[in-house]
């Protein structure tokens, strides 16, 4: 670890143990040892966000889980977030959510997709390789698939076990076989949903003649960003928080349809649905 990441992690840890106090932007630099200058300098290069909008979209963040677990009044979770105002408060929340406190409570609203989690020692990793590339906003066609439904499994292993079946019964099929890419499908927990579900195939032209118990499921053609790497199986989790909460918000799109999809092709690539945000 260098000693930038090293003082950057050290900072997170400062604002996550300090974000219901009225802390500076000064205690955050004095936490990992630099002046404010030099500190607000390394924390955008490291972070990709000021220290001031991470630490607001962290507050916020919690304050939107705090609508959901109890029966606080919007005003003291507000002040609880450090908010002077009920209306700063809502304008803030609404600006990241897309929608009042109020609605987000009364609609239940549990797109995880929203909340930004607390920035982790392989984000930052993550952020600084050498070789990452934007993503790009591309017309993806409309792709049918033959594969599996399943729940997410709670055991690793077991889910490797089954996505390994499925590429052995596919493999010597007519309509899937030929070293096909596998495409991953996981439609996420939503307010229509229960529970996240996915989906696990390979794309096919001719429907007539399927592996057995194969469902077919289609993804429509719509806008997806398209986002490559080839550590991506390894840094997915941080890839996700990435585009979800860094680059999206500054680049004129927004989210669309609870949905990813993953292309476990070389280099392993994830499409997002993105939509124009309205102006």
């Amino acid at each position: 670890m260098t000693p930038q990441i090293e003082a950057i992690r050290t900072a997170l840890t400062y604002i996550e143990e300090h974000l219901f106090e009225p802390i500076s932007l000064e205690d955050i630099a004095s936490s990992a040892g630099y002046s404010l200058f030099h500190f607000i300098r390394t924390f955008n290069k490291i972070v990709r966000h000021t220290p001031y909008d991470y630490l607001v979209r962290r507050r916020l963040s919690h304050a939107a889980e705090m609508l959901l677990e109890g029966d606080e009044k919007v005003l003291d979770i507000a002040l609880a977030c450090q908010f002077d105002s009920h209306e700063g408060f809502t304008r803030a929340f609404g600006r990241l959510f897309k929608m009042p406190p109020t609605t987000w409570r009364e609609n239940h609203h549990r797109d995880q997709r929203y909340i930004m989690p607390p920035l982790k020692e392989t984000d930052l990793f993550f952020r600084q390789l050498p070789d990452l590339q934007p993503p790009e906003l591309i017309l993806l066609g409309k792709l049918t698939l033959a594969g599996w439904m399943y729940f997410p499994l709670p055991d690793k292993d077991e889910e490797s076990a089954l996505k390994h079946l499925f590429t052995e019964k596919s493999a010597n099929h007519p309509i899937t076989g030929g070293g096909k890419p596998q495409w991953e499908m996981r439609m996420l927990a939503a307010p229509s949903f229960q529970k996240e579900i996915r989906f696990l195939g390979i794309e096919v032209v001719d429907e007539s003649n399927i592996p057995d118990r194969c469902v077919i499921k289609s993804i429509r053609k719509g806008e997806f960003l398209r986002f490559s790497h080839h550590e991506l199986p390894h840094y997915r989790d941080e890839a996700l928080t990435f585009l979800y909460h860094t680059f999206l918000p500054r680049s004129g799109l927004q989210l669309g349809e609870p949905l990813e999809i993953d292309c476990h092709a070389d280099p392993p690539t994830v499409f997002l649905p993105v939509e124009k945000s309205a102006k």
